[in-house]
């Protein structure tokens, strides 16, 4: 799975296909095999791999309460 984020969920810059939008060899993005239980595990790969992508948005608790 695509999740170009780093150990602790936010975003690696310059590791995430460009927003998801090359599906070039010869950038690269990090992401994680499920089967490994690691969720957010620092693997890189080129992004002409098809992954699925993991998108989670993340609230502050202020804007929570509303």
């Amino acid at each position: 799975m695509w999740h170009g984020s780093n150990t602790n969920g936010i975003r690696a810059m310059d590791t995430y296909c460009d927003a998801w939008h090359s599906g070039s060899a010869d950038k690269m993005a990090l992401g994680s095999n499920l089967l490994g239980n690691k969720l957010l595990d620092q693997e890189r790969y080129p992004c002409n791999n098809r992954f699925i992508v993991l998108c989670i948005e993340v609230l502050s608790e202020e804007r929570r309460r509303r």
